[in-house]
This record gives structure tokens, C-alpha cells and sequence, in this order.
């Protein structure tokens, strides 16, 4: 009866000692809001709508005159960057020399030659420009500053340009000359100038 006693006393003790305190939760500290990233609109360079004239000036035996040509666009992009209030223009392009085209099949082949188009068959435009601007203007002229890679040599470009953006096209035309002694072309100078004066007209459309 003694050993009975004891017995339950000891289980009203063990009933009564204090429970041990629930594990804390752990706080939460609120996450930083969500930044928004601004879009950056790209516009594919359309083809079949764009073109790139070039006048070479002649001398020697062609004296003073002006061989007009083209070539075709080979794509890529003309995109907005997002910086400030405004957007930085970023211009990639392909030139196709393939698709090169001239006054005669003489000249044709000589600046196909000059050119090495089978070894060099494209050039490439990466530029970007020097303001910041506004998507509200209609019309915007700037300058572009990149490189252009011709004839497998790369040097520093500037590109003054005129651009338009409406109904999700973007239109661009700029004007430069360019000494093709620069990257290293073997230039007939009996025959022309190794200065040549190109036209681009860029028209791209909104990427979905």
C-alpha cells in the first residue's frame, strides 16, 4: 500500500512540472519590393526594305566620275535600351557583299575583287548612340559610335543618323564616307578613289 502511495504521488508531481516552451517561430523579414525592369523594344531589321547605296568617285581613267551601287542588308536588330528617362539606341547590322551591285560587270568584278567578297562576303555594324532618347519624338537625329568590321579589319565608326518610329516600324537613314585604305583594301587608284560614300536606309519592324 506504502509502494502504491509513493507511486502516485510521483505521477501528480510529473503532471504538474512545467512543459517546456514551444520552439520560436522564426520572423520573416519582408522581401525589398520588385524592381520593374524597363522594356527594351527591338526591331528586326527588314531586308527586303532596307538597302545600303554607295557612290565611289572616279579618277585616272574614269576621271570625275561617280559609280553609283548597293548592297543588301543581311538582318539583325535596332534596339532601345532602357537608361535614365530615355532609351539608347543600339544598332546590329550585316552588310551581304554577295549581293552587291555596280554600274557594269567591270566594275562589278573589280570591287568584288578589291573587296575579296569570296574570302570577306559580309560586313558588320555594332554601334550605339551618344544620347539619350525619347520614344514621344517622331523624328530623332543622332549619332551612332561603334565599329564597322570590313574586309576582315575592324575600325571605329561614326555614323550620324536620322531615325522615325511609328506603328511599331522604325525607319533610320544616315550618310558616311569611308576610305577603303583604312581596312586594307588594294584599291585600283588608276581607277577610283579608295573613298567611298555610302547610304544606309534601315527599315525594321517591332519584335512580338
Amino acid at each position: 500500500m506504502r509502494r502504491l502511495m509513493t507511486f502516485v504521488i510521483l505521477m501528480l508531481i510529473s503532471g504538474c512540472a512545467a512543459r517546456p516552451a514551444p520552439t520560436p517561430r522564426p520572423t520573416l523579414t519582408p522581401t525589398s519590393a520588385f524592381t520593374v525592369v524597363p522594356e527594351s523594344p527591338r526591331y528586326l531589321i527588314d531586308n527586303e526594305r532596307s538597302i545600303l547605296r554607295y557612290t565611289a568617285f572616279g579618277q585616272g581613267l574614269l576621271g570625275f566620275a561617280q559609280i553609283p551601287g548597293e548592297f543588301k542588308l543581311k538582318g539583325r536588330t535596332v534596339t532601345l535600351v532602357p537608361e535614365g528617362e530615355g532609351f539608347r539606341v543600339k544598332l546590329e547590322m550585316v552588310i551581304d557583299g554577295n549581293t552587291a551591285t555596280a554600274a557594269n560587270g567591270l566594275l562589278l568584278n573589280t570591287l568584288r575583287s578589291i573587296l575579296e567578297i569570296e574570302v570577306f562576303p559580309f560586313a558588320y555594324v555594332s554601334a550605339d548612340s551618344t544620347q539619350i532618347v525619347s520614344l514621344t519624338e517622331e523624328s530623332l537625329s543622332l549619332t551612332l559610335i561603334g565599329t564597322l568590321e570590313l574586309h576582315g579589319h575592324k575600325r571605329p565608326l561614326d555614323l550620324p543618323i536620322t531615325l522615325s518610329i511609328k506603328d511599331g516600324i522604325l525607319k533610320g537613314k544616315g550618310t558616311i564616307e569611308l576610305d577603303l585604305n583604312e581596312y586594307e583594301v588594294n584599291v585600283p587608284t588608276a581607277i577610283m578613289s579608295s573613298r567611298i560614300k555610302f547610304e544606309a536606309e534601315i527599315v525594321a519592324v517591332v519584335s512580338p
